[in-house]
């Protein structure tokens, strides 16, 4: 990993302040799930490849004024970086939804933070989209 970088600047008192200068941590561990990807979106949304396919989703990505990108592996091994939400699917049949609508605004920093509440997993969850209507999910 790289080495963190303090740089101390000092002021006449009473005005002491030094400013730390780490590395971007733009990318983070998340828990992996399975989902799946639509194969569209590997061939620059050609509308002629149809069908989803199995991945697991192991990490996340966080740029300014971008929207939050997946990190994932497919089963046959391929890596994928800086997927956007709207790429993925709980299900293959499930209802493909626009970015705007999974995220409601962009990431406002390089550095994400995720954190996974034991008590939560694998709870039902219930949200109000962008349509109001109310969609099911899984914490």
């Amino acid at each position: 990993m790289g080495k963190i970088i303090v740089l101390a600047i000092i002021f006449p008192l009473p005005c002491p302040f030094y400013v730390a200068i780490a590395p971007m941590t733009f990318s983070i561990d998340i828990p992996h799930f399975k989902c799946f990807i639509n194969k569209s979106f590997l061939y620059n949304w050609d509308s002629q490849q149809i069908g989803y396919i199995p991945v697991r989703v192991f990490g996340l990505t966080s740029i300014p004024g971008r929207s939050v990108g997946f990190n994932l592996m497919t089963n046959q091994g391929a890596q994928f970086a800086r997927v956007p939400i709207h790429a993925l699917a709980w299900k293959e049949d499930g209802e493909q939804l626009p970015l705007d609508w999974l995220q409601l605004w962009d990431c406002l920093s390089y550095e994400p933070c995720a954190i996974a509440y034991s008590y939560l997993h694998e709870l039902r969850c219930k949200t109000i989209l962008k349509d109001g209507k109310w969609y099911g999910g899984e914490y």
